[in-house]
């Protein structure tokens, strides 16, 4: 079967790689892949499946533009895919309305197809599943596909589930496996105990407990207090939220997240049940008085968030938490619902999966699966640089450590924000032309760093809201810039900055500082969780180290993305001396670097190798 690789020349470990998945798949276990971008896990995954006979398979990713890469390579591989991503998104109702909440747009979808009110769900049933097959698998790029099906009047979603009994491989994002009530639209009551599980971008589970939490904002309670009252007038509702908004609004956020004894938020929502019965009087209303499909498919029942609010309140395992967020209309107080214990939000998923494979860059090291998520299964890891030597020659990145700074939480001040500041000034003034990737610990470190910039600087900056495609879109237009981004955030989170001939467009990624989670009250109340288990060292080790040092070495993998790429890497923080720290990057360091006047000197002299 080996002749069935797609490829003429695998690379280095590649067949040894899927040969090893195969085998972990047959004996059922956990196989954690780490090798770098290049190397080309995708396929060698792919390739696993092959040979041990095409299992049925959920490919999962985290974003759906990282569903084209699998897609393709199955079809070389011969493997049948299938691909589901948000089911908004694929709505040719909505027509890209990005305000309407998933829940609204869930509620719309089952109504509107109950009531036989979308035409093009309706249409599906008179379209054979080989039509829909030709469709599927004569585009390259799952959006080509989506579109011919809307072109066609038919709804991409439905049309697409409907194939994946048929499918060897069903490629989706994570909601669909680690969030239970959308698990099971995807694969039933009967689960994932058929399934072989592939988690891309594994490490991402360190966040896990970001994917599942439930938040409910002032402005939600707000207008669904508005709602209630145009639509009802019903008293009772009425009291409980405005008691809502009165108990938020004396309530002092601190930062990160502030601990709220949920017992409280009980007593004043009361029963879920009631909020569900009066969200779907609203609902009925509304749709009642709209014959358009298009329309109808966009109401907005706040009301709904209040209930499911609610209803997750004596969710075991989930604490409540104040904090700040910030929108397009400025910062507003939101109440959060999240596990102190990630492993509430994985358990059902690692525990009936036939097999899974976690595959990663930057995997974090065994035991933390073990230890923090609850993984009681055989894990093999497989370290391809480990095993089979460099993916990139080592030679194509400058590694310098700057301990003249540091971003330490008791150390911060005017007077550190302004040597990043003039770290930044150093790179814009003494090199050439690229991408310079800036990460800073959090976005108000960031905030504080750019503010002390003196100098002129072409940059760019990270927001909440900021899109990947407006990233790339602008590196491209500029010769040179400077992106400043937070550790753990879109920016550094598997996002490809090339140029249109492949090369990568990031030159320098300076890490200004060490990315610690910020210490709150979410973060202690889990530390204290974990510390129960497996001890004190342990859990610091787990919940700040092995965090800290994933971030970072996922920002240092925007650089290289090929053989020919060239980058500097900066490492602004004396803590980074630490041999722990430095034995986790698996970078070597070629200078270490005292003084502001010695760094600019080593920049004139590195700036032609990068360039």
């Amino acid at each position: 079967m080996l002749e069935r690789f797609p490829y003429k020349k695998p690379r280095i470990g590649q067949l040894e790689t899927a040969l090893e998945i195969a085998k972990a798949i047959r004996e059922h276990a956990v196989f954690s892949l780490q090798a770098p971008t290049g190397f080309g896990k995708t396929v060698s995954i792919l390739y696993g499946l092959v040979r041990s006979g095409k299992p049925k398979t959920l490919y999962i990713v985290r974003t759906r533009n990282e569903l084209t890469q699998p897609f393709r390579e199955a079809k070389r591989l011969g493997i049948k895919p299938v691909f589901l991503y948000s089911k908004k998104a694929m709505c040719p109702l909505l027509a890209g309305d990005e305000e309407l909440g998933i829940i609204d747009f869930w509620e719309n979808c089952r109504l509107l197809k109950k009531r036989h009110l979308c035409p093009y769900y309706e249409n599906i049933h008179s379209v054979s599943k080989n039509t829909l097959w030709n469709i599927l698998l004569s585009t390259e790029i799952p959006f080509d596909s989506v579109k011919k099906l809307s072109r066609k009047d038919l709804c991409p979603y439905y049309s697409l589930k409907t194939l994946i009994d048929e499918a060897d491989l069903v490629i989706t994002t994570y909601p669909y496996v680690f969030n239970p009530y959308i698990r099971e639209t995807l694969v039933g009551e009967e689960g994932l105990k058929d399934y072989v599980l592939v988690i891309d971008e594994a490490h991402s589970l360190q966040n896990i407990a970001d994917l599942v939490e439930r938040t409910l904002s002032e402005n939600k309670i707000m207008w669904a207090y508005n709602e209630i009252r145009h639509y009802t007038g019903y008293d009772e509702p009425l009291d409980k939220l405005a008691s809502l908004l009165e108990y938020v609004g004396r309530m002092r956020c601190g930062r990160g997240y502030t601990y709220v004894d949920k017992r409280e938020l009980s007593s004043i929502l009361g029963n879920p049940l009631e909020w569900f019965d009066l969200a779907q009087e609203i609902r009925s209303r509304k749709i009642e008085s709209l014959a358009d499909p298009e329309r109808a498919a966009r109401i907005r029942i706040h009301t709904l968030s209040i209930a499911y609010f609610t209803g997750s309140i004596e969710q075991e395992g989930y604490e409540a938490f104040l904090t700040t967020r910030e929108g397009k209309s400025g910062t507003y107080k939101a109440l959060t619902l999240k596990p102190i214990d990630p492993s509430i939000a994985v358990k059902d998923v690692f525990e009936n999966a036939k097999a899974i494979i976690l595959s990663s860059g930057t995997l974090p090291p065994p035991d933390y699966y073990r230890d923090v998520l609850g993984i009681n299964r055989s894990i093999v890891y497989y370290d391809v640089e480990e095993i089979h030597g460099p993916v990139f020659p080592p030679e194509n990145r400058i590694a310098l450590i700057l301990t003249y700074v540091t971003s330490k939480y008791t150390k911060r001040s005017r007077t550190i924000y302004n040597i990043y500041a003039d770290i930044v000034e150093a790179l814009w003034n003494n090199l050439g032309n690229g991408v310079f990737l800036v990460v800073y610990p959090s976005y108000e470190f960031m905030n504080n760093v750019i503010s002390s910039i003196r100098g002129e600087i072409d940059m760019f900056v990270e927001r909440e809201n900021t899109t990947i495609s407006t990233v790339l879109e602008v590196s491209r237009e500029k010769r040179k810039l400077v992106v400043n981004s937070v550790a753990g955030g879109k920016l550094t989170e598997g996002i490809e900055l090339r140029s249109r001939s492949g090369e990568s467009l990031v030159k320098v990624v300076l890490v200004a500082g060490i990315p610690y989670p910020l210490p709150d009250d979410y973060l202690e109340l889990s530390r204290k969780n974990l510390a129960a288990r497996v001890g004190e060292d342990k859990a610091w080790s787990h919940l700040f180290f092995d965090v800290a040092t994933t971030r970072v070495r996922q920002a240092l993998g925007r650089a290289i993305r090929s053989p020919q790429d060239r980058a500097l890497f900066i490492l602004a923080d004396h803590r980074y001396m630490d041999p722990r720290i430095l034995q986790r990057l698996k970078i070597k360091i070629n200078k270490v670097i005292v003084s502001h006047r010695e760094f600019i000197r080593v920049l004139r002299l590195v700036k032609n190798y990068i360039s």
